[in-house]
This record gives structure tokens, sequence and C-alpha cells, in this order.
């Protein structure tokens, strides 16, 4: 019997929340943790603990580290050695890494650069590294033979990136989320992040109307660190087929 994960991103897409949800789906603590540790940043350290979002019971994600004076700039190879150097399985390895080069070539071309030149600010810090690394380890350790996404709710408004006030969906978000099922969702706040959007094409995530047929197994939520007027969480469903 096949098996796959589908998103259901009412409130959007975000590293630490889609980890909540694959923690929420089974994926084993120790994979996710060992796999964040695996990559010898000082300092750094990840927990998960329950909260309540708009009454629904959900598992939140948390990194810390210690953050230096200014912020870190990574480029893509730089990044992409720390996943080779860590302890990750084949498959969680591969899926970090498809992750932040698909988040490198949208900022190639929002700033017409040259890939090798791109830095990634944002997401070259740990805590955004730390979330992609734990989504990926989380969802391989989950066994699953496919991914959808439903209409994903990029928010609206306005944010503050490393070059000032930008536009909400950020125009990582959005580059990212070509070929994908979006909508605005009902809050002035940006909803899903360049690292979420990023989580999508390393999951390979087919985007969907609607969630496909299946016999659900289990529900994941993982929350958001904001409340708002909605329940801020993410849900993953995983069905079996």
């Amino acid at each position: 019997m096949a098996r796959g994960v589908y998103w259901d991103p009412f409130s959007g897409l975000a590293g630490d929340m889609m980890v909540g949800a694959l923690l929420g789906l089974g994926a084993p603590w120790a994979v996710v943790e060992d796999a964040v540790l695996s990559m010898n940043v000082k300092n750094l350290a990840v927990s998960q603990r329950a909260v309540s979002r708009g009454g629904i019971a959900a598992i939140q994600f948390e990194v810390t580290w210690e953050a230096g004076d200014h912020p870190v700039h990574r480029h893509l190879p730089e990044i992409l050695e720390m996943v080779t150097k860590a302890e990750l399985s084949p498959g969680a390895a591969q899926r970090a890494k498809t992750a932040f080069q698909a988040l490198a070539e949208a900022e190639a071309r929002i700033h017409g650069s040259r890939l090798e030149a791109v830095q990634l600010h944002e997401v070259g810090a740990e805590d955004s590294i730390a979330d992609i690394v734990a989504a990926s380890a989380a969802f391989d350790a989950l066994e699953l033979d496919r991914c959808w996404v439903g209409p994903i709710a990029t928010g609206s408004g306005w944010t503050t990136g490393a070059h000032g006030r930008i536009p909400v969906p950020a125009p990582a978000t959005l580059e990212l989320l070509r070929g994908f099922r979006i909508s605005h969702g009902d809050t002035q706040s940006e909803l899903t992040t360049p690292t979420g959007a990023a989580l999508m094409h390393g999951f390979h995530a087919e985007t969907m109307a609607s969630m496909p047929g299946g016999t659900i197994e289990t529900i994941g939520y993982g929350a958001g660190t904001r409340e708002l007027a909605h329940p801020n969480v993410t849900r993953a469903i995983l069905l079996c087929h």
C-alpha cells in the first residue's frame, strides 16, 4: 500500500511549521534532532513542545543558536557542503540540497545574477538551514511515496528582509511558487516563507486543487510562532491509497 502526505496550507508554509507537522505524523524526534546537531554548528540546539493555536493542539519546533553581531550571508556551495558533511540519510540529504538549489536559483532570477554569486540572506542563517535539514530528515524517516499540496496561502501586505521593505509574498517565495496553486489567505501578514516554498521542491510536491482520495492514517499540525485571527498551523495529512 502506497503512503503519501497531503499538505493543507490554509495558513501558509514555513520551515518550522512543517517540521512540527511531520513530527505530528510520527516522524521520530531523535532522527530530527540528530540530523540538525550533526551539522556541528556552535551552540545550536533544537526543541519541540506542545502548544495551542486557535484551539488546535499543535507541535512547535524551535531552533536556538548563538547569533553573531552581523547577519549571516552564505553562498550555495557553503550550504551544500554543510549538508554533505552532516550525518543524513541519502534521501534526506538530497531533499535538503534540492530545496537549497531551488532557493538559490530563485534568488539568481530575482537579482539577475549568476547562481554562484547569489548570497542567501535569511535562509542562509542557522535557523533556516536547521529547518530545511530537520524537515528533510523527518520527511525521509516517514518513508513516504508521494507528496501533494493544496492551494498555498501566501498572505499579503509587507514584510522586511535583508534588502529592506518588500511585498508579501516575498519575491523569492513567489519565484519558488511558480507552477503551484496559491491563494492570498485572509490576513495581512507573511504566511508562506521562502523556506517553506523551497521545501515543496525538496519534497517534489504535486500541486492539487483539493485533497486526493485515500484513507486517512494520521494528521499532524505544526504551529507557527504568531497568534493570528485564525489557527496559525500547517496541517499535514498522511494518506494510504
